[in-house]
């Protein structure tokens, strides 16, 4: 590894016994605000019977990704030990988008990473409540490199059609602090090939909106990012890749908040 749903329950509630006649009450209910990871409790779906994609133990519960293609229904039942069913339902494989679970944040828990076309989110297992519900802020892509271990700062390569932007950021529980972003734009027009560089910090995102200052290019950042011509592309992204780190080293307290 996106967008908050909005999901309408029909609650049907059946006539009680009493000396009024008997009549049905129908009430909409519209959940306020619902991420993507709802959960259900006591659900039909617990006794729903499923094709068995993948299980998993941990934290004393089993976890099984069960389907059903005639409904179009895939889910992640968990059971604890004392048999507690929940479900979460909104597994499901899509056109450049699919749910794993693996343990991205090599802590011994398998977490959920939910797939798109160029990047991926994640949201870690809470062994508090036996769930998937610490979202992380922001977005992943491919690998996720160390940069200094002791503040917890690492970096990655968002990659795009026209380059890519490569992020260093610092993680805290959930929760993602960009400190700097250099943007790289690689195009060719007219076979003559075009780079472009904007380096960012002071970056602030709310919703699909996103405020940062930018710096004067690096001269020797941006002659170590030009693409060269026949250039094998795993070289080019070693060669960036290194060339991103040395700058963000050599200037690391230009980005890094008091």
């Amino acid at each position: 590894m996106k967008s908050a749903c909005t999901i309408t329950l029909i609650l049907i509630v059946l006539s009680c016994q009493s000396p009024a006649p008997k009549t049905d009450a129908t009430m909409t209910i519209t959940a306020a605000k619902a991420d993507s990871l709802t959960m259900k409790s006591e659900s039909n779906l617990c006794q729903e019977k499923g094709k068995l994609i993948e299980k998993f133990e941990q934290n004393n519960a089993l976890f099984e990704r069960l389907s059903n293609e005639e409904k179009e229904l895939e889910w992640l039942k968990i059971t604890t030990k004392e048999g507690k069913c929940t479900i979460l339902d909104d597994i499901k494989q899509a056109n450049h988008y699919s749910v794993e679970f693996e343990d991205w944040d090599k802590d011994g828990f398998k977490d959920r990473l939910d797939n798109w076309k160029w990047d991926y989110s994640v949201s870690l297992f809470d062994k508090t409540k036996n769930d998937f519900s610490r979202h992380i802020n922001g977005r992943f892509c491919g690998d996720q490199w160390d940069f200094d271990k002791k503040q917890n700062l690492k970096f990655q390569f968002l990659e795009n059609k026209l380059g890519g932007i490569y992020e260093l950021y610092q993680l805290n529980g959930a929760e993602k602090t960009v400190f700097s972003e250099i943007n790289l734009l690689n195009y060719d027009t007219d076979g003559e090939g075009t780079n472009k560089i904007e380096i960012r910090k002071n970056i602030v995102r709310k919703g699909d909106e996103i405020k940062f200052d930018t710096l004067v290019v690096d001269a020797k950042l941006y002659a170590d990012t030009r693409t060269k011509e026949n250039e094998e592309y795993e070289a080019q992204l070693a060669r960036t890749k290194k060339a991103v780190e040395n700058y963000w080293r050599k200037n690391l307290s230009l980005f890094l908040k008091k």
